[in-house]
Parts: structure tokens; C-alpha cells; sequence
């Protein structure tokens, strides 16, 4: 079986690589920068063809992407439409579980119907449904954390400040979110590629953390328990999203494995 990744040398894509290496696997792992064991292209619709398709290489900036404009947009989907006219047996697109939005305090479910409501949730809300056309996995990943993870993940804004002296300073520590450890997020995508089904599936904990629970869990873990935790504002509305695993969890046998307290003691005794 021929695997194409896209993406490969992004935070999600390299834990796809080593999950799919140390099952033995072998991807051919696409970049649009020159990276030693990957395959370089100027664009991702020159990928080269094969039996599936698992496609990471869409921003995930959703303030970057939404400053864009219109013209980033249509070249997004496009570019996703172009990917899938080379008629891979199976396509699994990673999309997000920001497509729900955050108003509602139940694990959103994938039956819901959505209403995307900026630039990002267009882009995955259209993707998902070109991919679903194809027979393909739509992936709606909840927040990921983990090794290597990008500086403006709010797990980075937490264990930066560890270090530093006085209170941990965040904008808001309301907020509650479903934080999965990317090497868990990597092995729900590896077990998509055994199983051929299509349809939209959650990947998270199903399990809800506040930010301020959050800061809590990782001063505990770093021996600073009783820390101050500065909230510099206050959400005028409740922000909540958690997912329901249920049936991703019966399709493919998966389930997370890493708890968030062993993972952020994981990045704090090697950051």
C-alpha cells in the first residue's frame, strides 16, 4: 500500500511519520521545504499518486488563515479538490473540531449540523464534504499537544512561563477545551488507514479542561503548586468544546492513552 502524506513536517505530520515508522509502515512523507527523508514539492497538488492520501498540510493558524482573504479560501479548497482528482483509493483530510464553535456544553457530536462562521471553518467545512464525496475519513481533532507543538498553543503559553518568576499570565482561563496528545492523535490516523470507511470522525479525550484547570495540573506536575494564575480578562460568555468519541472509538478501535497531567509532565521534564 502507497500512503502519501502531506504536511509531513508539520507538528501533527511528524508524529503520522513515526507512528507509521514504528508500525513498520512505509509513507512517502511530502514538504514544501527541503527536509532530509521527505519529498519536496512546490505544491501540494503535485503530489505524487497512491492508494491513500492523508492530508495535514492545511494551516492551522485559524486568526492567520481568517487574515487572508477570500483569494486564500477558494485556493485552499481548490487545491484539496485537485488532490483528490488523482483518485487515491482513500482520502483522510484532517479537519477541526473548531468547526462546532464553542457555544454549546455537551460533546459535540459529528451528526450535528454545523454553520461555519469565518474563512478556516469554510475551508474544513468544504473539505470535508468534497472528501466525504470521495469516500473518504473526515478527521475533526480536538486541541493537540505534545513535543514540537507551535509556540502560540496555549499548552506553550502555560509551560513557557514555568521558568519565569511571578504569576502565570494568561488572557483568559475560562475557556474549556479537549487537549489530546499528538502521538494519540498520530495512532487514531494510523488505525483510519487499516479500516476502509468513510465518514466524519472526532478525535479527542471527550474529556473537558478548563485553562485555569489547565495552569493548575501543570504547576502541580512542576513542583509549583499555589502559584498565582492571572486571568487578564473574563469571557462575557461560557466558551466550551469537548467531542464525542463513541463511534470513533467503535470504528477503529482507538482511544486515547495519554492523560494531560502524564503529558505535561512529559514536557516539562523534557521541554
Amino acid at each position: 500500500m502507497r500512503i502519501i502524506v502531506t504536511g509531513a513536517s508539520g507538528f501533527l505530520g511528524r508524529a503520522v511519520l513515526t507512528s507509521f515508522s514504528t508500525n513498520g509502515i512505509e509513507v512517502i512523507g511530502l514538504s514544501r521545504s527541503a527536509i532530509d527523508g521527505l519529498t519536496c514539492v512546490q505544491s501540494y497538488v503535485d503530489a505524487p499518486s497512491g492508494d491513500v492520501l492523508v492530508h495535514l498540510a492545511e494551516a492551522n493558524d485559524r486568526a492567520w488563515v481568517n487574515a487572508q482573504g477570500a483569494e486564500y479560501e477558494t485556493a485552499a479548497i481548490d487545491s484539496f479538490h485537485c488532490l483528490l482528482a488523482k483518485r487515491y483509493t482513500r482520502t483522510i483530510y484532517a479537519s477541526s473540531a473548531a468547526i462546532y464553535g464553542d457555544a454549546c456544553n455537551w460533546h459535540r457530536r459529528t451528526d450535528e449540523v454545523v454553520t461555519p462562521t469565518d474563512a478556516y471553518m469554510r475551508i474544513k467545512h468544504a473539505c470535508e464534504q468534497a472528501v466525504l464525496q470521495a469516500g473518504g475519513i473526515a478527521v475533526r481533532f480536538t486541541n493537540l499537544y505534545g513535543p514540537g507543538m507551535a509556540k502560540s498553543n496555549v499548552v506553550s503559553a502555560v509551560l513557557s512561563q514555568l521558568t519565569l518568576d511571578g504569576p502565570i499570565s494568561l488572557y483568559d482561563t475560562s475557556p474549556v477545551r479537549d487537549f489530546l496528545w499528538v502521538n494519540n492523535a498520530a495512532e487514531a490516523v494510523l488505525a483510519m488507514v487499516k479500516v476502509p470507511t468513510t465518514g466524519i470522525f472526532n478525535v479527542g479525550t471527550a474529556i473537558g479542561t478548563s485553562i485555569q484547570t489547565l495552569v493548575e495540573t501543570a504547576l502541580k506536575e512542576g513542583g509549583q503548586e499555589g502559584r498565582p494564575i492571572l486571568s487578564r480578562t473574563t469571557n462575557a460568555r461560557a466558551s466550551t468544546l469537548t467531542v464525542d468519541i463513541t463511534p470513533t472509538i467503535a470504528a477503529f478501535q482507538w482511544q486515547p492513552s495519554m492523560l494531560l497531567a502524564d503529558g505535561l509532565s512529559q514536557l516539562i521534564a523534557h521541554p
